[in-house]
């Protein structure tokens, strides 16, 4: 490979940002296009922060079945490249959670700090955030030699508890439509069988049709 060419690795990781962070603009742009028909700043605050919110956690489900559709995949003798997909996944779900709360804070929380403490399904969300954050942070190389964490792949097992208690976060919030929070954590839930799928020795191909 001649200096300056990409490497296959780093133009695998290129297409699934570039594709992740394009449908995370695109949600963007409706919710602000329907937050803009909003004529309070309250109304404003709430409408981003329910978008961002809703694409934080559908981010982050999808992130957390990328690893069980590719045993699905390797079970039917297919080698599908999910890493980048659920690297890319889990960096959305991140930075969106992140807009979630600003947005909540400047519109329906009206700056009142003091309610993260208060409210169990705002500390629920609060330390998803936390946790959400710092698997963020250690998704980059530079960043895991930087803070010298050795067990990086046992730290991002917490992707798993942070989204149990994004979902409390749904739950046990008073304007959240109880029953999509439940069918995307049913749907979650039945990706994570797939795991039980045994695989394929290597070098075995699935038979052509």
């Amino acid at each position: 490979m001649s200096e300056g060419e990409p490497s296959s690795r780093s133009r695998g990781r290129r297409r699934p940002n570039a594709l992740v962070a394009g449908l995370a603009l695109a949600l963007l742009a409706g919710v602000g296009v329907a937050a803009a028909g909003e004529s309070w700043a309250w109304g404003r605050g709430l409408v981003l922060a329910r978008g961002a919110g809703w694409g934080a956690l559908g981010a982050l489900a999808l992130a957390l079945g990328a690893t069980p559709i590719g045993r699905l995949g390797r079970a039917l003798g297919r080698r599908w490249r999910v890493a980048p997909a659920r690297r890319a996944l889990g960096l959305a779900a991140a930075a969106l959670a992140t807009l979630h709360a600003g947005a909540a804070l400047w519109g329906p929380l009206a700056g009142a700090w003091d309610a993260l403490f208060g409210w169990p399904y705002l500390r629920a969300g609060a330390l998803a955030l936390a946790v959400l954050l710092a698997l963020a942070l250690t998704s980059f190389p530079r960043a895991v030699k930087a803070l010298r964490v050795r067990h990086w792949k046992a730290l991002h097992r917490l992707a798993y508890p942070a989204a149990g208690l994004a979902f409390v976060h749904v739950l046990l919030g008073p304007f959240a439509p109880r029953r999509w929070a439940l069918g995307l954590l049913g749907a979650l839930l039945v990706t994570q069988l797939l795991r039980a799928l045994p695989e394929r020795p290597r070098g075995e191909t699935a038979p052509s049709a």
